[in-house]
């Protein structure tokens, strides 16, 4: 059995963990393929992305955790593991150090139980979930995950065809699709376009919605008034 999931950031990467430990119960051979172009922890929690080592997650460390327990109703088959703190406490250093393009973050894991951390390190601990994730898997288990882009999905009568944002690669066949997409960016309201407009025959900068970290605020200059649309987690 084929599943593709699409989106590997919390919830695709749980979700993989999930169908994992199950059929590693099982003698019935099954390949999980994850699609994410930013990798495990997709995009929210990438730690390539520059801004992810700044910005801090909403909550604290002792309270991030990947790994079901028996505390969950019905759990069925377990992979036990550790929560942030504790990965960040024991295995964070050696893992950053092999894995993490950007170092600095080894400056950043020092941390007590109630502390926040930033996000870039909370990607970096999902990137190692998923690795014991594979580890702890049985032979009958295949996981993968790639950094491609799913442009489309055909329904098929006994299955799904995927297709590729990457045009020179051939579509691919699975029996299940799961979509695990978080959030995506969105069109340009008419009142976004106008006021984008109005920026623009002003000599003035807009930045439409858009996900927080990827947004370039080097152009603003100092000691301007700023106008802030909307008081969400963006906001702060």
């Amino acid at each position: 059995m084929n599943i593709a999931i699409v989106g590997a950031g919390p919830r695709g990467l749980s979700l993989a963990n999930r169908i994992a430990a199950r059929f590693s119960k099982t003698d019935k051979n099954v390949s999980i393929k994850l699609f994410d172009p930013y990798g495990a922890g997709g995009r929210v929690w990438s730690p390539d992305i520059k801004n992810n080592s700044l910005l801090v997650t909403n909550t604290v460390v002792s309270q991030i955790d990947f790994f079901i327990d028996k505390s969950v109703k019905d759990p069925g088959p377990i992979f036990k593991g550790k929560n942030l703190y504790e990965w960040l406490k024991d295995d964070a250093e050696e893992y950053i150090k092999k894995h993490a393009a950007n170092k600095d973050y080894l400056k950043k894991i020092n941390v007590e139980p109630n502390d926040y951390v930033v996000r870039g390190l909370v990607g970096l601990y999902q990137a190692w979930f998923y690795d014991n994730t594979k580890i702890k898997s049985s032979n009958n288990v295949l996981i993968d995950l790639e950094k491609e882009e799913i442009k489309s999905i055909d329904k098929k009568e006994n299955g799904f065809e995927l297709f590729f944002e990457n045009k020179s690669r051939e579509k691919e066949f699975f029996d299940f699709v799961i979509l695990a997409l978080g959030f995506g960016n969105d069109k340009l309201t008419d009142q976004e376009k106008t006021l984008s407009d109005f920026a623009n025959r002003h000599g003035l900068i807009y930045k439409a919605p858009f996900h927080p970290s990827q947004v370039d605020l080097l152009k603003v200059p100092a000691n301007k008034p700023i106008i802030i649309r909307g008081l969400g987690l963006s906001f702060f």
